[in-house]
């Protein structure tokens, strides 16, 4: 190569290294999800929300002129495997981790963030210990379970209904949250034990007066518990959980099921801009929680600076108010959202309806 071609490729070289970044990543933004198999299809909800999310800032210039890009790893909602997803984005000076979609592999993984500095904004985990965990960099963009209890208790208490109460568990690990949540927000109620798969009515004067009663079962026992209820106590109101949402309820319950007001996690969408979401050909499940994500990432980061996880991390644990595509979102200090998304409906004739108000 004569020194005239040197030249010319060095040439090329240089120019090609100062051409703009705009090809470039500055900033990693992880998802972390089940990408294959059977459940690929929420993995896939989180990738297609923040990877819009992520076209859409760098549209805009960016995190104060950085470019955002994208890095995907398959965790299969496995706590093992989503460990070692951590690692891995760890040691790519990942910022912001959209994921993972299950609880206990987010759980796994927190930790690991947590030391490396890299916030975590779940779309989808909805268990309380995820939150409860208390760790600075956790935050999470759809309902905690547990707090599903206070929008019931809420509605009990508008009835001027609370005065006699009863609340049914079988204090399994889903449910034991809910209920002790539920009784924070009543705690005159009167607590009856159901020993899971075996539900049977416990004889007690209480039962034939209560106003109210909190059915925090799972679906079948809480079908039977409502027909005997009904039988005894013809006039008493239902509540449960979302765990009563399912056909086994109403099968179980039978006429007793009408009437019975559930706790149901609205659709993302039911929130959002139309302008904005028409922009998608899909929206469903956590896509639209998972583009909301990478926006409270961005405005943490322009609020304090991106290179300070722990200071973006308290501005969003400050309750600042952040304008997302499914409207404006805020977190409580916990890294919970500060207004639960959770709507009651209620059971009649076998299908789930808006709920009603008490004549």
């Amino acid at each position: 190569m004569t020194r005239l071609a040197r030249l010319a490729r060095l040439a090329v070289l240089l120019c090609t290294c100062a051409l703009p970044a705009a090809a470039h990543a500055d900033i990693l933004v992880g998802v972390a999800g089940p990408l294959s198999g059977p459940n690929a299809a929420f993995g896939n909800e989180l990738k297609a929300g923040a990877s819009a999310a992520i076209t859409a800032i760098n549209a805009q210039g960016g995190i104060n002129g950085e470019a955002l890009g994208l890095v995907e790893a398959d965790d299969g909602c496995d706590a093992k495997r989503a460990l070692e997803v951590a690692r891995s984005f760890a040691s790519q000076d990942v910022r912001l981790v959209v994921g993972h979609f299950c609880t206990y592999a987010s759980l796994a993984a927190a930790p690991t963030y947590a030391s490396a500095g890299i916030l975590m904004i779940s779309p989808s985990a909805t268990a309380p210990v995820l939150t409860a965990s208390k760790l600075w960099n956790v935050f999470r963009l759809t309902g905690r379970e547990d707090l599903q209890a206070d929008v019931a208790a809420a509605r009990i208490k508008t009835d001027g209904a609370a005065s006699e109460v009863v609340v049914f568990s079988d204090h399994s690990a889903d449910l034991a949250p809910v209920t002790t949540r539920f009784q924070a927000a009543l705690p005159n109620a009167k607590l009856f034990t159901v020993k899971p798969g075996s539900a049977k009515l416990a004889e007690d004067p209480a039962l034939l007066t209560a106003t109210v009663a909190y059915l925090a079962l799972q679906a079948s026992d809480g079908g039977v518990i409502a027909g005997e209820l009904r039988k005894l106590n013809p006039a008493i109101a239902l509540y449960g959980p979302d765990s009563l949402q399912s056909e086994t309820f109403a099968t179980k319950a039978g006429d007793a099921a009408n009437g019975t007001r559930v706790s149901f996690l609205d659709d993302p969408q039911s929130r959002a801009d139309p302008k904005r979401l028409s922009a998608f050909a899909t929206a469903e499940g956590a896509t639209l929680s998972a583009y909301a994500a990478v926006e409270s990432f961005a405005a943490a980061a322009k609020a304090r600076g991106v290179n300070n996880s722990r200071a973006m991390a308290n501005w969003l644990s400050g309750g600042n108010e952040i304008n997302t595509i499914i409207g404006p979102v805020a977190f409580t200090a916990t890294g919970d959202l500060q207004k639960q998304p959770y709507m009651l409906l209620q059971w009649q004739n076998g299908e789930m309806q808006p709920d009603k108000a008490t004549p």
